[in-house]
């Protein structure tokens, strides 16, 4: 018995549109899902000459992607085709269900279990800080902006170098004082507890905030330390996945669930 095989990948809209398109004229097909079994992956590139998904067979005959399959699916629909033919379904009955199986194995699903998806270690630090004083959580985010308002940042000079949007110890402590509403104390031990968390840090990242209020020392906070990069809001210090492409593959995953959500259902693809 022959059948109609579809190579396809998990969040891919094309190839929704083609199995929907399949569907609609009561045409049944083997999926061969790369997401779920990637060993097949070389059997489609092989047999189709091409890496996109869907690639779709009509026993061994390539018919395309998404594209070229719909377009031949419609031409089925046209009164001239089925008034020699018949419907698509009964078209499907007589030119593909009628023949034997396909005997390449390449065609044939995969023998090997599904793959497993790579999961993300657990996070081990909430992205909150603790605001002494009042009982409530602001977000590194938050926080930033908070103290960008707050502290008057300039451009001061250092045995003839200058630091840029810095701000001296003395400046930072009265600024998280009034700020914050906090005794000095308690301002320069907030103040440390900002710097673990990479709120602000030191010019040059050599010195400890509040360890000798006497000296000349400059801070900058961490959305001014490294300009050049796109997100300097905040230093990343949580886990770091060890297995390389296990963060590829969610990255992918991310993407294409990104792609979908932006894609119009009705455009073409393949």
């Amino acid at each position: 018995m022959g059948k109609v095989t579809v190579f396809a990948i998990d969040g891919c809209p094309h190839c929704v549109r083609a199995k929907t398109n399949l569907r609609d004229r009561n045409i049944p097909y083997v999926e061969i899902n790369l997401t779920k079994h990637p060993d097949k992956r070389s059997d489609m590139l092989s047999l189709s000459d091409s890496l996109t998904v869907p690639q779709i067979f009509f026993n061994e005959k390539h018919i395309g992607g998404a594209i070229e399959t719909i377009a031949l699916l419609e031409l089925w629909d046209t009164d001239e085709e089925q008034a020699v033919h018949g419907s698509p379904h009964e078209r499907y009955e007589k030119e593909i269900k009628s023949v034997p199986d396909p005997k390449d194995p390449r065609l044939q699903p995969s023998t090997q279990p599904p793959a497993k998806e790579p999961v993300a270690p657990p996070r081990y630090k909430a992205d909150k800080v603790k605001i002494p004083k009042i009982d409530e959580d602001q977000s590194i985010l938050d926080i930033t902006v908070r103290l960008s308002k707050a502290i008057p940042q300039s451009n001061l000079s250092h045995f003839a170098k200058v630091y840029k949007n810095a701000i001296s110890q003395q400046a930072l402590l009265d600024a998280i004082m009034q700020e914050f509403e906090l005794e000095e104390g308690s301002a320069i031990e907030f103040g440390q507890y900002l710097q673990k968390r990479h709120v602000f840090d030191h010019v040059s990242s050599d010195h400890a905030f509040g360890k000798n209020m006497k000296k000349k020392l400059f801070f900058r906070l961490q959305l001014f330390q490294k300009p050049d990069v796109l997100n300097s809001f905040r230093v990343w210090d949580d886990r770091v996945d060890p297995d390389c492409m296990a963060i590829v593959a969610r990255l992918d995953k991310s993407m294409k669930d990104i792609e979908d959500r932006a894609s119009d259902s009705t455009s073409s693809g393949a």
